[in-house]
């Protein structure tokens, strides 16, 4: 099953966006109860410590948390009108056209860093372009992009 549950909320308290991420955990494998723990890596990374991968991003009002069987990245981005020549020179080597553009390629960016759970150290580097990058419309107003190792389905929950 290539399935990644995507949970997200406009009206997320980040200071209870753990306690979610574990209802979300419990809602993924069908249990009401289940013990599991959040680890970081070295670079900060949450995941869990057992049979599934999580990922979280926020932006403006929208929060989302990805939880698939793999790893996985995940990013969204508020669409808003920027100068985004500098950003995208140095972090996307790319020239986007336009701003919906810059943020499918910034989101791209972000999954991709987030997937490999290295934050920003590698910013000014390439995506792998063998791995899957999905968008998925939540909202018009916002791009979200996941990062796999395969195509992936994404089934969306609003909590």
């Amino acid at each position: 099953m290539n399935e990644v549950s995507l949970y997200y909320s406009y009206a997320m308290d980040k200071k209870k966006e753990y306690d979610a991420v574990m209802r979300c955990a419990r809602n993924y494998l069908g249990l009401n109860a289940i013990d599991l723990h959040i680890i970081h890596n070295s670079y900060g990374k949450p995941d869990f410590d057992c049979c599934m991968h999580f990922n979280i991003s926020h932006s403006k009002d929208l929060w989302v948390c990805a939880i698939y069987k793999d790893e996985i990245g995940v990013d969204t981005e508020f669409i808003r009108s920027r100068d985004y020549a500098k950003v995208a020179a140095y972090a996307l080597q790319s020239s986007p056209q336009n701003t919906i553009d810059f943020y499918r390629d910034w989101c791209k960016k972000e999954s991709y860093l987030k997937y490999k759970g290295v934050g920003l150290s590698e910013i000014g580097k390439p995506v792998d372009e063998l791995l899957t990058y999905t968008y998925v419309e939540l909202d018009e107003n916002y791009i979200t992009c996941i990062c796999t190792e395969k195509e992936i389905e994404v089934k969306k929950i609003e909590l």
